[in-house]
């Protein structure tokens, strides 16, 4: 059975410590609040610089392994992915490669204590609400808290560490080189206009889901895991050019979260599906517990993939937002 070594969640105390997690905080900058008048550097060095604020705010409550500040850290770093993906070409590869190996690394270890969150706080309730017996869930429940506390420890370490410091720093110097044209990283196609480089920037990634997409009733689980992440890569572009839109934002951001809502659901009944095959694995006297949420699942599984199609055929139809001249 995991444990953090004490056999208890409370147990474990921060690496560090830490200023008070649920003091007021400022309100952090806005990465889509960026003069439209910047270039793609500029751009991209307040993208940055705004969703690492967004990162390093909620550490202190991801170092108390509060389900809230995991939950942000996770969202940050995606954004931040976002933010590489969006200007991935114009970006100088080894730099980049770097960082979207240590980004996609601190994402699995905030993930791993996610999952386990989200299958304690809405899964089993969700599955309770459904009808499925509270004395299953409460087992259940009780060993999948057990798994949450063996993921604390790596948590901690992995964002209270002089690593994640050195990431943060790394990552805000090389953007604020991006953003002055004379040095390595800002020459370049980085030096032109962002309204020069935003149509491309955004058809790319638009491209990227259509092809994923393409022939919806025919893809796998994994395959359409994949769309949704290409899917969330494209929002998150489309919102971090804001500046630039002259209209249809609104209506495309209604498309993009219809798809994703379908997407998201089916993720997450595979996900619970996983969660509780380990759980089992590590306990077999769990099997008809498991057996019963699993059963649960698939209903669910089952209900996001007949909605799917509809949603991706409005997509579909939805043009990009269109750019200022």
């Amino acid at each position: 059975m995991p444990t953090d070594g004490s056999g208890t969640e409370s147990a474990a105390a921060p690496v560090i410590q830490e200023e008070d997690a649920t003091a007021p905080r400022p309100r952090l900058p806005d990465a889509a609040n960026w003069p439209p008048g910047a270039t793609g550097g500029e751009a991209f060095h307040y993208m940055v610089e705004a969703t690492l604020a967004a990162l390093t705010d909620h550490r202190p409550a991801a170092v108390a392994c509060e389900a809230e500040g995991v939950h942000q850290m996770r969202v940050a770093v995606r954004r931040l992915r976002a933010v590489l993906a969006t200007f991935d070409p114009d970006l100088p590869g080894e730099a980049e490669d770097r960082f979207k190996a240590s980004l996609r690394r601190l994402g699995r270890i905030l993930g791993e204590a996610r999952d386990w969150d989200v299958f304690i706080t809405e899964v089993l309730p969700a599955a309770a609400v459904d009808g499925v017996p509270i004395q299953d869930l409460a087992r259940l429940e009780k060993a999948a808290r057990q798994f949450r506390a063996a993921a604390q420890p790596s948590l901690r370490a992995a964002v209270s560490g002089p690593g994640f410091a050195n990431t943060v720093e790394s990552i805000s110097a090389w953007a604020q080189d991006a953003a002055d044209p004379s040095s390595p990283q800002g020459r370049g196609r980085l030096a032109r206009p962002a309204r020069k480089l935003a149509p491309r920037l955004q058809k790319r990634l638009a491209r990227t889901v259509l092809q994923r997409g393409r022939h919806i009733r025919r893809r796998s689980e994994t395959e359409l895991h994949e769309l949704r992440k290409a899917l969330k890569r494209l929002r998150y572009g489309v919102e971090l050019l804001a500046p630039l839109h002259e209209s249809g934002r609104k209506t495309f951001r209604r498309a993009c979260q219809s798809l994703q809502e379908k997407l998201g659901a089916l993720n997450d009944a595979v996900v619970a599906a996983e969660l509780t095959r380990r759980l089992e694995a590590d306990d077999p006297s769990l099997a008809p517990q498991a057996k019963a949420l699993r059963a649960w699942t698939r209903t669910r599984r089952e209900r996001a993939m007949a909605g799917t199609p509809a949603a991706w055929r409005v997509f579909k139809k939805v043009e990009l937002p269109r750019l200022a001249v």
